[in-house]
């Protein structure tokens, strides 16, 4: 009876989306619509991740996550996500919540949201090095202050205060980067912006300067999203949660070719400084960071984490097989 019940709730749950996702397709010529479209689509998206919690007690495993648990490459054949393979490989129940650039202090808010219901009995979470970068955490489109709103509503909180970033705000934004003179996003997003009939050194100078833009960056000790991942250590540890946490794979071959062997040594840099803070006694941080190839992402200078289906398989194996040992 549980099972058809579960099989019920996933069919409807899919089909919501699938509706959900027609809208938006018949009305892309309306932007304001499309906008708040989408963010009722994340909230319905929510209503049914809180949902699953309340109607099953059993789940043992939340893996939340950003758009590389869930992106596919266009040409590959196996589209199940990083995710769905995660969940598929692993012998227990297990929840997958992930969404385009979710962040430290998102994924808070939602294992906030769980004490309404079920709290698993361990939550897996990826830490992109790129989310702390001025490209990431300044990008308006990407400051959830609406969906963190809405969380605190339902669970009565106080919202907390995310200052809104604004399109000319953002663009002026600068930051301290290694081996280049570039400072100001406007003069990163430009380049990101221009790139056809490209010259080979016109070409070489553009990837270089968004591998400094995504991950060469400044890290500092104090930055908000350091701050979310502590209260998310001390809120597990408050509830009995076993944490996992793991660096995303990042295209460090493209890095190392396109900025020099510098770029290697940056990385390992921002991931010693955030292992000072996530290795506790109730929880666990696996580094991923080089852990893939280049030909294992879309292609193989691309400056950012999503992987193709060889990459995905081959990450998922990778945490299944070391969640195991902890099991």
């Amino acid at each position: 009876m549980k099972k058809n019940i579960k099989n019920f709730l996933n069919l409807f749950f899919r089909f919501k989306e699938i509706m959900f996702l027609l809208i938006i397709e018949l009305f892309k010529s309306t932007s304001f619509f499309i906008k708040n479209i989408k963010i009722f689509f994340v909230f319905n998206k929510f209503y049914f991740y809180l949902k699953e919690f309340q109607l099953f007690k059993d789940n043992k495993l939340l893996y939340l996550g950003d758009s590389v648990v869930e992106r596919i490459a266009k040409d590959d054949k196996d589209r199940r996500t990083l995710g769905d393979i995660v969940k598929s490989n692993l012998e227990e129940k297990t929840v997958v919540f992930s969404n385009s650039a979710y962040n430290a202090r998102v994924y808070y808010f939602l294992i906030k949201a769980l004490k309404s219901c079920n709290f698993p009995e361990k939550i897996l979470i990826p830490i992109n090095l790129r989310s702390f970068s001025n490209q990431w955490f300044f990008q308006p489109l990407w400051i959830f202050e609406k969906e963190i709103n809405f969380i605190c509503e339902y669970i009565h909180e106080k919202k907390p205060t995310i200052k809104k970033v604004k399109k000319d705000f953002f663009s002026k934004v600068e930051g301290d980067y290694l081996g280049t003179q570039l400072r100001k996003n406007s003069q990163f997003e430009e380049l990101i912006k221009n790139k056809q009939n490209l010259s080979d050194e016109e070409y070489k100078y553009r990837k270089k300067n968004i591998f400094i833009y995504h991950y060469m960056f400044n890290l500092d000790p104090d930055h908000i999203l350091i701050k979310y991942l502590r209260n998310i250590i001390v809120f597990s540890q408050q509830h009995s949660i076993r944490l996992f946490f793991y660096f995303t794979p990042i295209n460090f071959q493209a890095g190392n070719e396109f900025v020099g062997e510098i770029f290697d040594k940056e990385i390992l840099k921002k991931v010693n400084l955030l292992k000072k803070i996530l290795v506790t006694k109730n929880t666990v941080c696996f580094d991923y960071s080089t852990f893939l190839q280049k030909e294992f992402f879309f292609n193989e200078h691309t400056p950012t984490e999503h992987l193709n289906e060889r990459g995905r398989e081959r990450l998922a194996n990778k945490i299944v097989e070391d969640l195991k040992e902890f099991y």
